[in-house]
Parts: structure tokens; C-alpha cells; sequence
């Protein structure tokens, strides 16, 4: 069995889990088929999934934030950032969110945003190296060498 052939095996295996613990639940099946094509960097079919699991849970804050990655990987920062707001209005304590919108703000040249958000997920997450390095990358574009040393060391610090 190739790993395309494993890969397929073990996302149908887990669609089947999924089947038994959501009780059959349209949204969540449709949340985990767009898990399946995002993992298969099928990312069309990934906002199509998870398009159709906010159509049936208006309020699933996991799915606006995946779809908002399939947004980002496609470079749609636009629409990435829209569902980014919407994970981080329905789930405010959610971290990754706040961090990939940061991402989102940083491409669309919005750097005192992107590094507000990225404040914020160290608030959140003040253990995640990833927030502080990525800031400090930012504050390296930006010449701002001091406080780039600053997050590479927190970074380093907060190494997991």
C-alpha cells in the first residue's frame, strides 16, 4: 500500500469515528470531509466542506477558522481574514486564530494589526514560541532589531 492509498484508508477510518462520536451530525460530517481535503491539499473542495458545515452550524467557530486557512493557502487574504473575525468573534480565546490572522493582516501590509493579533496569541498562548517568533520576524522586516532580539529570545525561551 502506497502512502496515497494509507492516506485515504486512515481519513475514511477516521471519517467513520467521526460518524460514531457526532451521532451522525450533518455539521461535523461535513467539518471532517473538508479535514480530509485540506489534508490532501484539495483546498477547492476543503472551503466547499466546510462551506456546507457553516450552512448547517452557523456558529461553529473550528469551521470558519479552517476555512479560513484553506483561504490563506490559497492566498484569498480577503476572504481568509472574514472568517479569521468570525473564529475569533464566536471563540475569542483561541490563539491559532488570532495568530493566523496576523499572517492574514502582515500579507496585506497592516503590520500595526498583525502585530496587535500577535500580542494577543502570546496573551493567550504566553508558552507558544511560534507567536514570538513570528513577531520578531515581523520587527526584523521593520528594522526593529531590538525587539526582534527580544521575541527570538522569548521564542527560545518558550521552546516546547
Amino acid at each position: 500500500m502506497n502512502r496515497r492509498q494509507l492516506r485515504t484508508r486512515m481519513s475514511s477510518l477516521l471519517l467513520l469515528a467521526v460518524l460514531g462520536v457526532s451521532g451522525g451530525n450533518p455539521a461535523y460530517i461535513e467539518f471532517h470531509k473538508g479535514e480530509e481535503s485540506a489534508t490532501s491539499r484539495d483546498w477547492n473542495n476543503a472551503i466547499t466542506h466546510y462551506t456546507e458545515a457553516l450552512r448547517l452550524k452557523p456558529s461553529y467557530a473550528e469551521a470558519y477558522f479552517k476555512r479560513g486557512n484553506a483561504y490563506l493557502h490559497m492566498e484569498k487574504y480577503n476572504r481568509a481574514l472574514k472568517d479569521y473575525d468570525e473564529a475569533i468573534r464566536l471563540s475569542p480565546d483561541t490563539a491559532t486564530a488570532y495568530r493566523n490572522r496576523a499572517i492574514v493582516q502582515y500579507q496585506r501590509g497592516d503590520y500595526a494589526r498583525a502585530f496587535k493579533d500577535y500580542t494577543d496569541a502570546t496573551r493567550l498562548e504566553p508558552d507558544s514560541k511560534t507567536s514570538y517568533f513570528n513577531r520578531g520576524d515581523m520587527h526584523m522586516d521593520k528594522t526593529r532589531y531590538d525587539k526582534a532580539i527580544r521575541d527570538y529570545t522569548d521564542a527560545i525561551r518558550h521552546r516546547q
